[in-house]
């Protein structure tokens, strides 16, 4: 039990310094992904969301340092904080997904013109609900909780990774697999881990990091579709 709970100590550790050199120009500079100054119009907006999500990230090794350090009662009282985060993660996402759409729609990302990509934005978004939602409805079962939670905040990882040059040049800039690439290797590695160490499948990290994985991959393909580009017209117009 106690290896299960520094095991997520690191893994979220990892996540939040792979974001941490993902955004580093925003958390250094305050500036875009490359350097570029942040767009005038939406940059409270993109302020607002980035620390909310780093919040959100930050809070995760927090709580579970906290268990691994048998703080239950400290971790229950921090754990309410994540309603807050989560609310204002979730509406400044979509927010942030329809004002870059509509402020650049011909920029490119992974592959994508913007307006496809805001599918894939959504998806992000939904996914993470809905790990967050079963996340504090299973608070009372740790293992459960712990992989929804871990999963929840997976969906992070591309954003921050694809403004890496490291993984840039080693996946690709463009395309399914660039964009996800390191998120399935990381829940891949935590499967692969977790088995070593329980000699057993985390089955409920399992079907969510499927489910996850199936979804993107479904979107990834129905963003490019002509009823996608009619709906996403109808939402960028004025």
């Amino acid at each position: 039990m106690k290896s299960d709970r520094y095991f997520y100590s690191v893994a979220s550790f990892i996540i939040l310094l792979l974001t941490f050199l993902g955004f580093r120009h925003f958390y250094l500079e305050g500036k875009g992904s490359v350097g570029q100054p942040l767009t005038p119009q939406i940059a409270t907006l993109v302020i607002i969301h980035g620390m909310a999500i780093t919040g959100w990230i930050v809070l995760l090794f927090v709580q579970s340092l906290l268990i691994a350090s048998n703080n239950g009662r400290l971790h229950m009282k921090l754990g309410l904080s994540a309603i807050g985060f989560a609310v204002v993660i979730a509406v400044t996402s979509i927010w942030v997904a329809i004002a870059g759409a509509r402020l650049a729609p011909d920029m490119i990302i992974a592959g994508l013109p913007r307006p496809q990509f805001m599918l894939l934005m959504f998806t992000q978004i939904f996914a993470y609900v809905v790990f967050v939602s079963l996340g504090l409805f299973t608070r009372k079962r740790p293992l459960r909780h712990r992989a929804m939670m871990l999963l929840a905040t997976m969906t992070f990882l591309p954003p921050a990774t694809t403004r890496t040059p490291f993984f840039n040049a080693l996946f690709g800039e463009e395309g399914w697999w660039s964009f996800n690439s390191s998120m399935i290797i990381f829940g891949a590695l935590v499967l692969v881990i977790r088995l070593i160490m329980d000699r057993s499948i985390d089955r409920w990290f399992a079907v969510g990091y499927a489910s996850l994985i199936g979804t993107i991959t479904v979107n990834w393909h129905l963003a490019q579709s002509e009823s996608w580009g009619r709906i996403a017209k109808w939402i960028l117009q004025d």
